[in-house]
């Protein structure tokens, strides 16, 4: 479950937020930041251990800007209590011309990639965004048509042995999602 940020006038992506999978220290939900810059910033790559606190049913606030600095500053909140923040990640983005005017997200929580284990039994059921808002110096709104680009809204994934992975359970457009992927 994460945002995918970029710009208007490159391919560069990153994508920011939370990851379920295996670690050093076990497997769970762990914060993840993921860039096609080279290594050794670039690539996926952990910014916590596993976070315990994440069971089945937890309700995190994700929230992620384009500070004036041109850093890319996302923070994973408990739901019911802001003061607990369980990650907290900056990576300049400036340098690939993603500013607070241009930024670009996307936020991921039906992409299934053609990297995984599609026969192992994993799933993920019922994850779910709501309340989703975007923000500006001048006011918010909620993600609505008016302001998301349309082919990346709903089930995809990177080919369509992945896309017939999710399964959107419900929404409202586009502001909430219920989803499930099954593999």
């Amino acid at each position: 479950m994460f945002y995918t940020v970029s710009s208007p006038t490159s391919n560069w992506a990153i994508d920011v937020g939370l990851w379920y999978g295996s670690g050093y220290d076990g497997t769970g939900w762990r914060g993840v930041y993921n860039s096609n810059d080279p290594a050794p910033t670039g690539g996926q790559h952990a910014t916590t251990g596993v976070l315990s606190a994440l069971t089945p049913g937890k309700v995190v606030y994700l929230q992620s800007k384009v500070r004036s600095d041109g850093y890319l500053e996302t923070k994973v909140l408990d739901g019911k209590d802001f003061s607990i923040v369980y990650d907290h990640q900056l990576y300049y983005v400036g340098s690939h011309n993603i500013y607070t005017s241009n930024a670009i997200f996307n936020r991921q929580i039906t992409l299934c990639t053609d990297s995984g284990v599609f026969t192992n039994g994993s799933y993920m059921r019922n994850a779910k965004f709501s309340s989703a808002y975007l923000y500006s110096n001048t006011g918010y709104a909620p993600v609505s048509s008016t302001n998301t680009v349309s082919g990346r809204r709903g089930a995809f994934g990177s080919n369509s042995t992945t896309v017939n992975k999710v399964t959107v359970n419900s929404y409202t457009q586009w502001d909430s999602e219920d989803i499930s992927i099954q593999f």
